[in-house]
């Protein structure tokens, strides 16, 4: 075991941690535990994308090696298969945590700004000014911080077309990853999804 995976394993079981401290009381004291908490998971999620970044480039290099060696030969090469199958698979665990994550940081979103977590912090966490995020955020002030997330992707500096993984922006990543599985894969997640995206963005 790596030394990024020995990190993932405590940072996980800190998270289950405080999870068990926390209370219902609204004080100062779970205030600080909960945004503990969103540090802490922000941080798993900026080293689970590392993770898929890092062996999404490795597959594709591997894939790359694949088709040039069918290209020259006609035969596929055994051993270069089998990593890329490894790879995928992996890939397809990593895609997984990002969606478990991705709920986690809803709930605890939630959770925090419940225990007088402030916007302020929260641009902070997504490391850009109060103003920019006023500014990102203008038509948003009725949504909760995870909505308001999802839909200006707060922490995503590059803007465009398309969101990409980078650790980088892991609360966008997480969320987005989270939002979409809710909408591909499960029944009453798609139509509870469907009707939050309706309510943020108007019928379609």
């Amino acid at each position: 075991m790596n030394k990024k995976e020995k990190y993932i394993i405590y940072v996980a079981q800190k998270c289950d941690k405080i999870k068990e401290e926390l209370t219902d009381k609204l004080d100062t004291e779970n205030t600080n535990k909960v945004f503990e908490l969103l540090v802490l998971t922000r941080s798993l999620a900026v080293n689970i994308i590392e993770q898929y970044v890092t062996n999404k480039s490795e597959l594709n290099q591997i894939d790359r090696k694949i088709k040039k060696y069918y290209n020259i030969t006609g035969k596929n090469e055994k051993t270069l298969t089998e990593l890329s199958k490894a790879c995928t698979s992996a890939n397809k665990v990593y895609l997984e945590m990002l969606v478990t994550l991705g709920k986690n940081l809803w709930l605890i979103l939630d959770l925090w700004k419940v225990h007088g977590g402030n916007f302020e912090k929260l641009c902070n966490i997504c490391n850009i000014s109060h103003e920019k995020g006023l500014e990102l955020t203008k038509t948003l002030e009725e949504h909760s911080f995870a909505e308001s997330i999802f839909i200006a992707n707060l922490d995503y500096k590059n803007k465009g077309d398309f969101i990409e993984e980078t650790p980088d922006a892991p609360l966008t990543i997480c969320i987005m990853r989270y939002i979409m599985n809710q909408i591909s894969n499960t029944e009453k997640g798609s139509q509870s999804a469907r009707e939050a995206f309706v309510n943020v963005f108007g019928p379609y």
